[in-house]
């Protein structure tokens, strides 16, 4: 270890080098407890302040600035005494011209703040100290000498040596500003005593200096020392101060004390009259009421406080009650019948006990409580006393005498039950004293009436004061006698240590001889717990050493040279014998040994010489008994381990690391039907088979990700456990990792639940929600229709009425017949989105591009509107396998919706990208490539109570909406196997996310059918029309409507009927032209069974498949199912004769090819 100043002196380097490290930890520890939130590494107590970031970077570098110094490093000293002052400089500036230059936030926010002004600032005494022992640090870093270089470091390790002991005292006495100066921060408690380390290695260095330069003593050691004194004196002073008022406080707490032991012992004493009146009346067996009259009147008369006391029978009558007036008696019994006060007393039955209640508002004026005292014959309740108490009365006769000087009052809660004094003379003296009575809020205050009373100055502070100023200046004195002293001792010092050293060496020199004679024994009595027995031929004691020797009652001293018998107690020579003498004949024997209480490990082993002959036997004993409690604690540990796995309601495996079972408990074997003798031994898989209940393919094994992450596994979903005869149950699973001592992974647990019994409540929860789902939808699509219905009966009755009793203009009656039209059609628009919810609603899914229906599905949706689309499709957007009208139903009511939400415009932004997900990243989807659109509005938003039901059918907030929107959205996308979610905040707008499965399929292309529409010829006859369609109503409709358009018209209601018609006209010349067939029939054919016979008759049939299932599969794609056209329930004329035209067109060109 190098030395700093004078060579011959380590404690300089040994002070500088402890200092330093404590520093560092001190620093580090705070920085550490700053970025955790550690309010006890950042400020101890709660009542001490806490250290700021800036504060301990500070002390970090003072601890290595001192470390370098240790080690001869100048610059790396220089650089973090750079650093303090430039902080504390920077913190000094801020105090003196109100800056705040950001250096107190500069490297972290703080959380924890001092009740001031300068939040995270160092405090302005703290600042002062860096600042000086800056200047200190920088001056011992630096090559700078001048004289009295060490005065100047012993002034400055002095000064914060003195601010650091003001500020330690202050904590220890309680005078807050010895540690905080006026309004600035508190000094930190552990800082200060940073601060006293610091001073104490600036003051050790100085000393050096100064010892170097003259003598062994700093020239400023009297100075130093009597500052010291000063400081001290000024704390006691202060502390002794601060003691004599703390002595007028417990003063007056020791007046409550003794007020309220009073009030507890008088109270006391009634209740126990109270209690053996009860006792009394057990035991009694006649002439109970004169007795019981006799007692009460003494009591009432001996004690005060008592207004009345009466016995109450099983039924709450009040019999033989006694009292001071008759009102009293009748107070009592209404009291009685209070419910407040029959609750009591049933405690008191139940409990069998005394019980006491809270103050109760008595008639005679005044406050007063009730005692109430259960009298049981056996296990027999007769009945109670009850003893109704006045306070004032009570409170008068145990306090108005006995406490001269003070005033007592007494608080149920903060309500005032006995207050005969107003005034607070000594507020500051009062002391509320809780009186812990039968667990009652009753409290006790009391406060003096004068402050002569609690007057307890002395002259003691001054005199401290005094004392210790002259103490200062004595010391100062003194020491500095011993300055002068002390050079002419140091020539003296010198010459002892030349001598100490000749006599160190002479020492070393013969332990160094020592040593090498008792190396063998040294050995010997080294070995732990042990020792050593070295015996020849005769059983002769050679060497008889160890730590353990004694312990095992062998005798120590004088045995060597002796032989066995004559050491050891007959019993044990006997006992030994056989193992001394196997030793001596080549044999080694290992044992337990015991002696009283203690175990020990014994080993008998022969002793060769060079040419192999055995000359001497050794015995080696090493104490065994903590490692045999150990064993017992452990068996004990695994038998509780045992009993633990065996209470757990969790099936419970442990494996080692290779998957092989170790350990199960018995829930495991229900649930495997595996047994733990069997299953013990055998691998994971065999016993823990489990698989995808979806799927059924076996599920990867936990083990074995668990073992090769280091992280606790939980299986996925729908896992279902086999068990060894076959039976499959649902199961929740996790994997933990079994970790040693060392952190070593020596295995894993495997935790599994049957959650049988759960599925089928979260099955019966899920049917729940289903069938309230369908009473709204029931109920909503009820509304809708009826409304509809109601117009369309309106209107039509309406123009029924005109045309029998009136003369109305024509355009009258068509206009009511648009009015019922318009019903008709939001009918169908309605029935077009229930459909949505339907079995028949699966999507026609093909793979498609979806920037194109994206951009066309939201550009109509805000077509005439006021709202500006802003899309972000990337070009490189995968495809995705949709329905493309579903899909696009789905973004124009988003759109739509976010055109509501801004009646006056706005901005839509319409972003779409793609997302590789992982298991667990977005639940419920799985893992893999999805395609996400997001529909962003500037609107009004949603709250969060109207947020959580939006996907509900028949929900809205809108006057003129119908509720089906959001939730055709939700079930469109649900069967496309997607996701959509919803967030918002309330006036600043809502955004839809969809996530969809990507496609890898190639994008399909369908090219559009000819469109032309050519006139009819309406009063031809050459064409003929075959309707089928089960409802006669329907029928006689197409049937007026076909011969509108030209056509002759057969009628079928049945698929069966429409077959046998079409065959006769096909046999007799006369063939249809096209066939209408409705898709449903109930109990017949209906159109895709139809149309399949057809063909079978005529490959060139044209026919029109017709159904009000809108998005059916045969409906979405009926050329594959063999239909030349759909037309969808309900239509009009217009949409009939559409059909009908472009048929016609393809079969007069189909004719012309040909």
């Amino acid at each position: 270890m190098e030395t700093i100043g004078n060579p011959h002196n380590k404690i300089p380097t040994l002070v500088l080098r402890s200092s330093s490290l404590l520093l560092i930890v001190l620093g580090f520890s705070v920085i550490v407890g700053w970025y955790t939130q550690n309010d006890f590494l950042v400020q101890i107590l709660p009542s001490y302040g806490p250290m700021p970031f800036n504060a301990a970077i500070s002390f970090l570098s003072f601890g290595f600035g001192f470390l370098a110094l240790t080690f001869k490093r100048p610059r790396l000293t220089l650089l973090c005494g750079s650093i303090i002052l430039l902080i504390s400089g920077l913190t000094l500036l801020e105090y003196l011209f109100g800056l705040n230059l950001g250096i107190d936030q500069l490297f972290l926010k703080p959380y924890l703040l001092d009740e001031t002004s300068f939040d995270g600032r160092i405090p302005l005494n703290s600042t002062l100290a860096f600042i000086a022992s800056g200047l200190a640090l920088l001056l011992l870093g630096s090559n700078l000498r001048f004289r009295k270089r060490d005065l100047l470091l012993a002034l400055l390790g002095s000064m914060v040596f003195a601010i650091s002991l003001l500020a330690f005292l202050g904590y220890l006495t309680e005078v807050s500003y010895a540690y905080s100066w006026g309004q600035f921060n508190r000094m930190a408690f552990h800082g200060s005593i940073a601060f006293s380390l610091i001073a104490l290695s600036i003051l050790s260095l100085a000393w050096t200096e100064g010892e170097t330069e003259s003598s062994t003593l700093p020239r400023w050691l009297p100075l130093w020392v009597s500052l010291t004194v000063l400081i001290i004196s000024v704390g006691l002073w202060q502390s002794l101060l601060i003691l004599e008022k703390s002595q007028s406080v417990q003063l007056v707490k020791m007046v409550g004390d003794h007020a309220k032991n009073d009030f507890k012992a008088q109270v006391q004493f009634r209740l126990d009259a109270l209690q053996q009146m009860g006792e009394h009346w057990m035991d009694s067996d006649s002439n109970a009421q004169s007795q019981w009259k006799l007692e009460d009147t003494l009591a009432i008369s001996r004690l005060d406080g008592f207004q009345s006391i009466s016995w109450l029978d099983p039924q709450l009558n009040s019999y033989w009650p006694v009292s001071h007036t008759q009102d009293q008696v009748d107070e009592t019994e209404k009291l009685v019948k209070d419910e407040r006060i029959k609750k009591y007393i049933a405690a008191a039955r139940e409990k069998r006990a005394m019980t006491v209640t809270t103050s109760v508002d008595l008639l005679s004026g005044g406050k007063g409580f009730l005692i109430v005292v259960p009298v049981y014959q056996e296990a027999n309740f007769e009945g109670c006393i009850l003893g109704v108490f006045q306070f004032k009365k009570l409170l008068d006769a145990i306090w108005q005498q006995n406490i001269p000087g003070f005033a007592v009052s007494f608080y149920e809660g903060e309500t005032p039950i006995y207050s005969p004094y107003t005034d607070l003379v000594v507020q500051d003296h009062l002391q509320r004293i809780s009186l812990d009575f039968y667990g009652l809020p009753w409290q006790v205050r009391v406060w003096p009436l004068s402050l002569g009373v609690i007057k307890t100055e002395t002259t003691l502070p001054w005199l401290t004061l005094v004392l210790g100023l002259v103490l200062a200046f004595l010391l100062g004195w003194v020491l500095h006698l011993r300055l002068v002293a002390s050079k002419q001792a140091r020539r003296l010092r010198e010459t002892v240590a030349e001598l100490q050293n000749q006599i160190q060496e002479r020492l070393r020199a013969e332990e160094a001889l020592q040593k090498s004679e008792e190396l063998y024994r040294i050995l010997a009595r080294n070995l732990p717990d042990s020792f050593v027995l070295l015996f020849d031929r005769d059983l002769r004691l050679m060497l008889a050493e160890g730590t353990a020797l004694t312990k095992s009652g062998f005798p120590h001293e004088g045995v060597e040279g002796k032989t066995l018998s004559e050491v050891l107690p007959p019993k044990d020579y006997a006992r030994l014998l056989t193992y001394y003498q196997s030793a001596l004949n080549g044999i080694e024997n290992i044992f337990e040994d015991y002696y009283d209480d203690r175990v020990y490990l014994a080993r008998s082993v022969p002793i060769r010489n060079e040419q192999g002959e055995i000359f001497a036997g050794m015995m080696l004993s090493q104490e065994i008994t903590t490692l045999k409690k150990a064993e017992q604690i452990l068996a004990e540990e695994k038998e509780r381990l045992a009993v633990t796995l065996r209470s757990i309601g969790d099936g419970v495996i442990t494996t080692d690391l290779k998957g092989i079972i170790t350990l199960q408990n018995r829930v495991a074997e229900q649930l495997t039907g595996w047994k733990q003798q069997e299953a013990i031994g055998q691998p994971l898989t065999t016993v823990f088979q489990i698989i995808n209940e979806a799927t059924r393919l076996p599920q990867s094994n936990p083990v074995e990700e668990t073992l090769a992450t280091g992280q606790v596994v939980a299986l996925k979903n729908h896992t279902l456990l086999i068990a060894r005869n076959g039976t499959e149950r649902p199961i929740a699973d996790s994997c933990a990792p079994i970790s040693d001592r060392m952190s070593n992974i020596i295995g894993t647990v495997l935790v599994f639940r049957d959650m049988t019994e759960q599925k089928r409540l979260n099955e019966e929860l899920l049917k729940s929600s289903k069938l309230e789902a369908i009473g709204v939808l029931a109920g909503g699509i009820a509304h809708d229709f009826n409304n509809l219905l109601s117009g369309i009966m309106g209107f039509l009755d309406l123009t029924r009425f005109y045309l029998e009793n009136e003369n109305r203009p024509q355009n009258e009656i068509i206009g009511l017949l648009e009015q019922a039209q318009k019903a008709t059609l939001r009918s169908k628009e309605l029935t077009l989105q229930l459909l949505t919810f339907a079995k028949g609603g699966l999507p026609v899914k093909k793979t498609i591009q979806l920037d194109q229906i994206i951009r066309e599905s939201a550009s109509f949706a805000l077509h005439g509107t006021s709202v500006e689309p802003i899309f972000d499709l990337p070009d490189e957007l995968w495809s995705a396998e949709v329905d493309p009208g579903q899909l696009g139903q789905v973004i124009q009511n988003l759109v739509l919706n976010a055109v509501q939400a801004m009646p006056s415009g706005g901005r839509i932004k319409i972003q779409a990208e793609n997302l590789n997900l992982t298991n667990g990243a977005i639940p419920p989807l799985e893992a893999g490539k999805y395609t996400k659109l997001l529909i962003r509005d500037e609107g009004t938003g949603i709250s969060p109570e109207t947020l959580q039901n939006i996907f509900d059918p028949y929900f809205t907030t809108k006057s003129t909406g119908s509720g089906l929107g959001l939730a055709v959205c939700y079930s469109i996308i649900k069967k496309h196997d997607g996701l959509i979610t919803v967030e918002s905040v309330v006036g600043k707008g809502t955004t839809f996310q969809i996530y969809l499965p990507a496609s890898n399929h190639l994008v399909e292309i369908n090219e559009p059918l000819p469109r032309t529409v050519f006139p009819l010829d309406m009063n031809s006859s050459s064409r003929k029309l075959l309707v089928m369609d089960d409802d006669a109503l329907l029928r006689d409709m197409i049937r007026r409507l076909a011969r509108l358009l030209g056509y002759e018209v057969a009628l079928a209601k049945d698929g069966q009927e429409a077959v046998e018609l079409y065959r006769i006209a096909l046999q007799t010349g006369q063939p249809f032209s096209i066939v209408l067939l409705d898709l449903t029939i109930p109990g017949g054919l209906g159109g895709k069974e139809t149309i399949v016979k057809l063909l079978e008759l005529d490959p060139h049939v044209k026919a029109i498949v017709c159904s009000g299932y809108s998005s059916d599969p045969v409906m979405s794609d009926y050329r594959k199912y063999g239909f030349s056209e759909m037309l969808l329930k309900p239509y009009q004329l217009k949409d009939l004769r559409l059909v009908l035209e472009r048929l016609s067109m393809a079969s007069s060109g189909l004719n012309s090819a040909i």
